[in-house]
């Protein structure tokens, strides 16, 4: 389920894979899947900006997403959501997810971009 809140994307699921909901876990999806589309899932460190989001995805496309990680149901700080806006404003492509299951819609909103699918190795 895709939900757009303040243009940013929101990647979730009703009903996701509950055990597997935190942070960490979800994170370890994010590589995992990123890698198999022969992206590269950076880890951001923000020790001079704080609110940054927690990836930056590459993709071999050209495709480029900042991604917040968040444990299922939880939700971006202020801080956060300001940082989101400077990054939308400077054209980039920013979302939050909290499920394993938005990692895979994430992928499936961006689909092809620059003539290669994403979703494909």
């Amino acid at each position: 389920m895709i939900k757009t809140t303040n243009r940013f994307k929101y990647f979730t699921h009703p009903e996701p894979n509950k055990p597997d909901a935190t942070e960490k876990n979800i994170e370890a999806y994010l590589r995992t899947e990123t890698k198999k589309r022969g992206g590269w899932a950076m880890k951001n460190d923000a020790q001079t900006r704080a609110g940054v989001p927690d990836r930056l995805v590459l993709m071999r496309s050209g495709l480029y997403i900042f991604v917040e990680v968040k444990r299922y149901g939880k939700k971006p700080t202020d801080r956060q959501r300001r940082r989101f806006t400077e990054l939308l404003d400077l054209g980039c492509n920013v979302c939050w997810l909290d499920c394993k299951e938005g990692v895979d819609a994430m992928f499936k909103h961006h689909g092809k971009r620059g003539g290669k699918d994403v979703n494909q190795e």
